[in-house]
C-alpha cells in the first residue's frame, strides 16, 4: 500500500491497513508512507531509497527484502503523539 498518511490513518480519515487489505483481497508486501521528499528526488533525477532515513525509502527497501524471501516486520503506523499537554488540550476544542 503506497501513500500512507500516518496523520489521516491516526485520525480515522483513511482506512487503516487492515481495511485496505479486506477491501482489495490483497497479501500485504508493505507499506510505503506518503512523503513530499519523494516528488523532491523525482525532481532531481534521484531514487528515493538513496535517503536511508527516509520513511517512504524505508518502506520501499522492506518491500524489496520481503520479495527477496526475508521476513522483515511492518512499519508502525501510529505516530507518538507530539506537543504533549497543549495539544491535546487545542485538538479537544477541534472535534
Amino acid at each position: 500500500i503506497s501513500r500512507i498518511r500516518r496523520h489521516m490513518m491516526n485520525d480515522g480519515d483513511m482506512m487503516d491497513v487492515d481495511e485496505i487489505t479486506h477491501h482489495l483481497s490483497i497479501k500485504l508486501i508493505g507499506i510505503v508512507f506518503d512523503d513530499d521528499e519523494v516528488i523532491s528526488y523525482s525532481n532531481k533525477g534521484e531514487p528515493i531509497v538513496l535517503n536511508e532515513k527516509n520513511p517512504a525509502s524505508q518502506g520501499y527497501r522492506n518491500i524489496a527484502r520481503r520479495l527477496e524471501g526475508e521476513t522483515v516486520p511492518l512499519m508502525t503506523i501510529r505516530e507518538t503523539e507530539k506537543g504533549g499537554f497543549m495539544k491535546k488540550f487545542i485538538s479537544w476544542f477541534k472535534k
